[in-house]
């Protein structure tokens, strides 16, 4: 006869599988559980083996076996051998799917999408709404707090170039599409002036951080800061340049698009990480790291005279 204990040594497997993977995976990678409860593949496989088991134990239970025989095939001969064949298959979807590498990829997608899901109509109308315009600066600004995270928790330096890219290539996105947002996504909400970066500004800095729309630009500013002297002082030579790289292209990039304000917060974090820079490099008897940002910064420079910038020109001499 049909025993609904059977659908118990399915659910056992999986959801053993799926508790360990994830308990273990989380604590070398942040945020991998927040992200496994938005895996719509996941939650979905998993509803439906504790919905079939559910339907097993009714037409077991409540029912005569004659009386529902319909609902006992299709249960016996159907829901349970392919809840059966999927089983392993999703237990390595999990595996690959708790990967760093994976992780990082998936932050970055969904990253990107809300970076573009910012340009449609129906969001500027529904910024009307504080909370969604909160909700939304939310959004973008957790990823960047992840990929922080990400980048001190994580000891591979594959997965830390990755993430460092990574953060480049949003911010780079988002420069290029920030001029299709409302006005509104902008302002100094309550999310901005309670997120750590910003929480020590006073109010003309608010405003001014309004007037420039810039917040997502300097939150990220600051992340990468704090990562390049984290890297510098561990003697992870390339990833601190790869760090003042990506910096040096979004100001390049800020060039094409004529985001002068924008340059001013890039000048300004160019000379702190020269200032960090000379310092290590006076403490440890070690120039490399101030040779590759003087390489970067020489960059960003020289696309300043490429756009005919005499002003930043100055301002970044002055600074320097």
């Amino acid at each position: 006869t049909f025993a609904p204990e059977i659908w118990g040594g399915v659910l056992a497997t999986v959801l053993g599988t799926l508790i360990i993977v994830i308990a273990i995976a989380a604590e070398s990678t942040p945020k991998l559980m927040d992200l496994f409860v938005k895996d719509w593949i996941s939650l979905l496989f998993i509803w439906f083996l504790i919905l079939a088991s559910i339907h097993a134990t009714i037409i077991m239970y409540y029912f005569g076996p004659m009386e529902r025989l319909s609902s006992v095939i299709l249960n016996t001969y159907i829901y349970l051998p392919v809840s059966s064949m999927l089983s392993l298959p999703y237990i390595f979807y999990i595996l690959l799917y708790s990967k760093t590498d994976n992780v990082i990829k998936k932050l970055y997608s969904l990253n990107i999408n809300d970076i573009n899901r910012l340009k449609n109509k129906s969001i500027h109308i529904s910024m009307r709404d504080n909370k969604v315009v909160e909700h939304y600066q939310y959004q973008l600004m957790s990823t960047i707090d992840q990929f922080d995270d990400l980048l001190e928790y994580i000891s591979f330096k594959e997965a830390q170039t990755e993430i460092i890219r990574s953060v480049g290539d949003t911010v780079r996105a988002y420069m290029k599409n920030k001029d299709s947002y409302d006005s509104t996504f902008f302002s100094a909400t309550n999310t901005i002036r309670n997120n750590p970066t910003f929480r020590t500004y006073i109010e003309h800095q608010y405003k001014d951080l309004e007037k420039r729309k810039t917040f997502y630009e300097v939150k990220s500013f600051k992340m990468m800061g704090n990562a390049y002297i984290r890297k510098m002082d561990n003697g992870e030579y390339e990833l601190a340049s790869l760090i003042a790289s990506e910096i040096s292209s979004i100001g390049i990039l800020a060039l094409e698009l004529n985001h002068e304000d924008l340059i001013t917060d890039i000048n300004i974090r160019f000379n702190t990480f020269m200032r960090f820079a000379i310092k290590h490099a006076v403490r440890n008897n070690e120039p490399r790291n101030l040779y590759n940002l003087a390489f970067h910064y020489s960059a960003l420079l020289k696309g300043y005279v490429d756009y005919e910038k005499t002003d930043l020109l100055k301002q970044s001499y002055f600074y320097f």
